[in-house]
C-alpha cells in the first residue's frame, strides 16, 4: 500500500531516469526501506509534510541526514547538527518521517472562554456596584426546563451572583397560549423594576415564537432575539435609532461571544480576513454574519444548501461553526493557522458535551499558529459573561432615563 502511494504520487521523484512513476513492483525492488509517507495524507497539512520530506530527502532513502537538512533550510552546519540533535529521537544521526512529523505538527493554542468570561464579569461587577439599584434579568420559559435548559439557568444564577445582578427565573406553564405569554412580556416590559428580558428558547410548538419575540422591548431585549434589535445590525438603521432614540442596541449574546473571542486572538485582523459561518440560524449565524461584515471581514455563510462547505471553509482564516452536528468540521476543513470558533453543543459518545468539531483531527491540522475553542470551556461561559454584560447596559440606559425624566419633570415644575 505505501508503496502503490509513492508510484502513483512521487515515484518520478526517486527515479530520474524513469519518464514515468514507476509501477508498484519497480518501486518495491529498488527502495528497500519503508517509504517516508506511512499512509495516504490524513490532512492537509500531513500531506504538506509528506512533500517537505520527499523533498528534503534528496537520494530517496528513507532518511534525512544532516547534509540534507542544512540543503533544506539553510542552516549552518552547526544549527543543523544542533537541531538534528534535538528532533533525532533514535539519535542514529538521520530523520525518518515519523520523527519530522512529531517536531512539525504541534496542536493549536486553545482560546481559554473562562479566563475571557472572568474578566468580563469583573467588569459587570465594578459596573454594577456603582449603580443606585441592582440591574435586575428576568428569564421567562414555558414548560418544564430541559436538562440543557436546567443547567443553564445554574449557569446564569451563578454568573449573575459574581456580578451583582438579580436574576430571576419565570416558568409558565406549557399550555399557556401565545396572547397570555405576550402580555405577560409585555408587563415585564412596563415593569421599571425589570432591566433585561431573556425568553428561553425553544418554545413548545403550539407557541408562535416571533410574537412573542417581538414583545421584548428593545432596550430590555438582551439577547437581540426581537426583529427590531436584529434590525439594529443592519448599520444604517443603527445609525439612524441612535440618533432618534438613543437607547443601546443588542445583538444575541452568542454571536457577540464569538466576536469576543476572535478579538482576544493574537495578531488576528477581521478587517480584510475571510471568515466561513457554518450555520445561518437566527441566533447565532446570521447576527454573526453581520457582525463580521460591519468588522470589515469577507464573510462566506455555509448553510443546509450548501454544496461542499469544506471546500468554502479550507481557504478561510477563520470558520465558525454553529451547526449542532458531531464531528462535522474535520481536519480537512482548516488549513494550518487558521482559527476556529466551536459554538456548537452536543451530547457525545461517552454522554459528555462535544461541539461540531472533530477536535483531536482539528486541533493537529490546525498546527502551532492555528486557534481552536474547546468544548465545553469555550464559547459557552463567554456567551453567559455577555448576556451579564448587556443586562449592565440595560440597566444604565434606565438609569439615565429616570434622570434624564426627572429632570425634565423639574423644568415643567418650574
Amino acid at each position: 500500500e505505501e508503496a502503490k502511494y509513492l508510484a502513483d504520487s512521487k515515484g518520478t521523484q526517486y527515479f530520474e531516469t524513469s519518464a514515468k512513476a514507476p509501477d508498484v513492483e519497480e518501486l518495491f525492488t529498488n527502495i528497500v526501506i519503508p517509504p517516508p509517507p506511512p499512509t495516504k495524507p490524513e490532512t492537509v497539512a500531513h500531506e504538506k509534510i509528506v512533500e517537505a520530506f520527499i523533498e528534503m530527502d534528496k537520494d530517496g532513502d528513507g532518511k534525512i541526514s544532516v547534509g540534507e537538512l542544512q540543503e533544506a533550510t539553510g542552516m549552518t552546519t552547526e544549527e543543523a547538527v544542533d537541531l538534528m540533535n534535538q528532533i533525532d529521537t533514535n539519535n542514529d544521526g538521520e530523520l525518518s518521517f515519523e520523527e519530522l512529523k512529531a517536531a512539525v505538527e504541534v496542536p493549536a493554542q486553545e482560546l481559554d472562554g473562562k479566563a475571557l468570561a472572568a474578566t468580563i464579569k469583573e467588569e459587570v461587577a465594578t459596573g454594577s456596584s456603582k449603580l443606585s439599584s441592582t440591574p435586575c434579568l428576568m428569564v421567562v420559559a414555558v414548560g418544564d426546563l430541559s436538562p440543557a435548559q436546567e443547567s443553564y439557568k445554574s449557569v446564569q444564577t451563578k454568573a449573575a451572583e459574581k456580578c451583582g445582578i438579580d436574576v430571576r427565573h419565570v416558568e409558565l406553564p406549557h399550555s399557556a397560549s401565545t396572547a397570555e405569554i405576550v402580555h405577560f412580556i409585555q408587563l415585564l416590559g412596563d415593569d421599571r423594576a425589570v432591566d433585561a428580558i431573556l425568553v428561553a428558547l425553544p418554545l413548545p410548538s403550539h407557541v408562535d415564537s416571533p410574537a412573542v419575540l417581538a414583545a421584548i422591548p428593545a432596550s430590555k431585549d438582551v439577547d437581540g432575539a426581537s426583529p427590531s434589535s436584529q434590525a439594529d445590525l443592519n448599520p444604517q438603521v443603527a445609525l439612524e435609532v441612535a440618533s432618534a432614540q438613543g437607547r443601546p442596541h443588542f445583538a444575541a449574546c452568542t454571536a457577540l461571544a464569538c466576536m469576543a473571542l476572535l478579538q482576544a486572538v493574537p495578531d488576528l485582523a477581521l478587517r480584510g480576513s475571510t471568515v466561513a459561518v457554518v450555520g445561518a440560524t437566527g441566533a447565532v449565524g446570521f447576527p454573526l454574519s453581520l457582525l463580521l461584515l460591519q468588522a470589515g471581514a469577507t464573510v462566506v455563510s455555509c448553510h443546509v444548501d450548501t454544496r461542499d462547505p469544506a471546500k468554502f471553509c479550507r481557504d478561510c482564516d477563520v470558520v465558525v461553526t454553529c451547526v449542532g452536528k458531531v464531528g462535522l468540521v474535520k481536519g480537512d476543513w482548516v488549513k494550518p493557522g487558521a482559527v476556529v470558533i466551536d459554538v456548537g453543543i452536543n451530547a457525545g459518545p461517552d454522554g459528555g458535551i462535544v461541539g461540531d468539531v472533530a477536535f483531536d483531527e482539528v486541533v493537529m491540522a490546525l498546527g502551532a499558529a492555528g486557534h481552536i475553542t474547546p468544548v465545553p470551556g469555550g464559547v459557552g461561559p463567554v456567551t453567559t459573561a455577555i448576556l451579564m454584560r448587556q443586562t449592565l447596559r440595560a440597566a444604565i440606559f434606565h438609569r439615565i432615563q429616570e434622570l434624564s425624566n426627572l429632570a425634565r419633570m423639574s423644568e415643567d415644575m418650574e
